[in-house]
């Protein structure tokens, strides 16, 4: 909660147990904030994905097609 450049958190099942969104506009920036998370009391492990390029970005719960179903 209190580092801004993380704009989501979500808990979630599976191999890992959050996952987190960062901006950010330089990889020594990243470093920092990956530093900092991984100095946090009960984390043991990282795994850092970079996205390429966004191909869809929906907000909308429902599909356009399904709101009068």
């Amino acid at each position: 909660m209190s580092i801004d450049n993380i704009v989501s958190c979500y808990y979630m099942t599976g191999d890992y147990d959050f996952m987190l969104r960062i901006i950010t506009d330089s990889s020594d920036k990243l470093e920092l904030i990956h530093r900092k998370i991984k100095s946090m009391e009960g984390v043991s492990a990282t795994e850092t994905h970079f996205v390429l390029k966004c191909v869809k970005n929906e907000y909308s719960v429902i599909p356009q097609n399904d709101k009068n179903n």
